[in-house]
């Protein structure tokens, strides 16, 4: 699912791209963590707020790059000026 959001972004620069990446991250971890802190609350492996809140920054920024990464190359490919 990750992929298949990150191939209709169509950002002009990487900052575009990387404002695109990180709403798919943070929908796609937010989503993650909501069913995990559901199933796993309690037990002798629990997901527990910070280990959910450390998880959603993490994805936000992760796809955030790869949404900057992925305009750069693209532009690059493509002999757009970025500047």
């Amino acid at each position: 699912a990750l992929a298949l959001g990150h191939s209709f972004i169509k950002a002009d620069s990487p900052a575009e791209g990387f404002l695109a990446g990180c709403g798919i991250g943070f929908v796609s971890y937010a989503v993650f963590n909501g069913t995990e802190l559901a199933i796993r609350s309690s037990g002798s492996n629990p997901w527990t707020l910070k280990t959910a809140g450390i998880d959603l920054m993490w994805g936000t920024l992760a796809n955030g790059a790869v949404g900057a990464l992925m305009a750069y190359l693209f532009a690059k490919n493509n002999n757009i000026d970025l500047r």
